[in-house]
This record gives structure tokens, sequence and C-alpha cells, in this order.
């Protein structure tokens, strides 16, 4: 879209600005000649419709897993291709994590790269918290989207973005991002497994509220922003009727039901 003023009824590029959306719904010419546009902008594209992880999985143990078990065979959908069947768990030598019942194992591929059944070796067991236990063949397998150390909460949602969702990933101003992640947000280092099919727009939100976050599209820019919740702690911003304001113009009413000493955010 292109937004701007017309200048004694003359279009002036200079005076517009272009507005970048997805169209997500269209009404054809209408009696009076009129077209309609329903628009949105790219984080719409995290929604349960669009953009789901992990992928809910088919996979299934081909052998069963006891105590002294070291390695597992998992068997696949059929008619995968190659690089489907490496898209399930790995290639050769990749490290992840799958959850079996209640159980999260990190495993390593051990078979050959797109070749089913995978077989993988189990690196460590009853990881983050979970209880090792017996498994039996044909238990579904479900690969997990884990951060397993203090991941940055920055890469956390530049991974499920670019990842996860039909985002074009020149929407992240990896610059930007960065600049946060070492500064405001340097201290925002997160854990955790993921292993039920869930809404990316969900974890987003959760991640939002963990660091008060403010997240939006520059649809000039083209450009997913997000900014950290201002330092209250900082001094205020003084105006002054020599720099800021007409000589004798300020008058000052104090209303103090209006005041605020300290500012709380939650959600529900």
């Amino acid at each position: 879209i292109k937004r701007g003023y017309l200048v004694n009824g003359v279009y002036d590029e200079a005076n517009f600005q272009t507005e970048h959306y997805i169209i997500d719904e269209y009404q054809g010419v209408s009696l009076n000649a009129d077209v309609s546009f329903s628009l949105i902008d790219v984080l719409a594209l995290t929604n349960g419709i669009n953009a789901k992880a992990p992928e809910a999985s088919n996979a299934q143990l081909g052998t069963p897993i006891v105590t002294a078990s070291t390695s597992a065979t998992i068997t696949l959908e059929s008619g995968l291709t190659a690089d489907e069947i490496e898209a399930k768990f790995g290639a050769n030598g990749f490290v992840g994590y799958m959850a079996i019942d209640s159980e999260y194992i990190e495993y390593t591929v051990t078979s050959a790269t797109g070749i089913a059944p995978v077989v993988v070796s189990l690196t460590t067991r009853a990881t983050f918290g979970t209880v090792a236990a017996d498994h039996e063949v044909n238990t579904t397998v479900q690969r997990c989207i884990a951060y397993d150390t203090d991941t940055n909460i920055i890469d956390i949602i530049d991974d499920l973005i670019r990842n996860y969702t039909d985002i074009d990933t020149t929407y992240i101003p990896t610059a930007e991002w960065n600049d946060l992640k070492t500064g405001e947000l340097a201290n925002f280092g997160l854990i955790n497994c993921i292993a039920k099919e869930t809404e990316v727009k969900k974890m987003l939100n959760e991640l939002i509220q963990i660091a008060g976050l403010t997240m939006y599209v520059d649809v000039v820019e083209r450009a997913i922003k997000i900014s950290a919740t201002p330092n209250f702690d900082e001094p205020v911003i003084t105006f002054n009727q020599v720099e800021h304001l007409e000589l004798d113009t300020l008058r000052v009413t104090n209303k103090f039901d209006k005041l605020v000493t300290r500012q709380l955010v939650s959600w529900a």
C-alpha cells in the first residue's frame, strides 16, 4: 500500500510511503465499482493454522528400550524421500532430543543420512528432569525442540520465526536483534524442551511475557521489531520552558490521585 497525500491534487512519490502487508481476504468489484481487501502483517503467519512446532510425529520405536539399551531403531512412514527422512531426526552425527512416553532422551544419529529406519545412540537418558523408563516397540517417538543450555531469548525467537514459520527471513533485523541480545536482554537465558506440537504464536507470547517485550511489524521497513520494557530506574526526561516549551505557556496542576510511584506488568 502507498499511503500519503496529494499536493493540489498532484501525485508526488516523495509524499508517499510504501507499506507491506499480506492479503488475507479479497472481495471483488461491487455494484459501485468498489474493491476491498483485508490485510494482515507477517506475524499472522505465527498462528496455529500456519505455524506449529515441533511437527507432530508418526515415528515409532522399532526396537524396545530398556535400562541397558544404548541404541534404538526408529521406524518412519513409508514413501519418504531421503531429504524427508533426514528432516525427521537429522543427518548422520546429528545430536538432538526425542520424547518417548514421558521421558526425554538425548540422541545421536548413527545410521546413514536419509536412510530408514533411523538408528540412534541413546546419548543421555532422562534429560530435562524426566525419569528413565522402559519403552515398548511401536511407541511413538517425538522429536523435540530443545534449548539445552542458557539460550538467549533472542536466539529462541529467531529460531522459532526462522525455522518454524513461513515468514520471509528478511523480516528479521539481525543487527538490531543482536544489539538486544548483547545489551538489554543479555541476561535472559532460557532452558526448555518442547515435545508437544504447539502454536509458534503461543510460544512467542510466552517469551514476550517472560522478558516484558514488545513485538510488532514495521510495515514500512519490512522488519519485525522487538523492544524491551524500559528501565524505570533511569532518570525521567525533564521538560523546561527554555528548551522545549514556549516561555510562560506551561501550567502545572498537581493530581496526586494519578501519581504512579511503581509500575507492575502482569499477564493473565
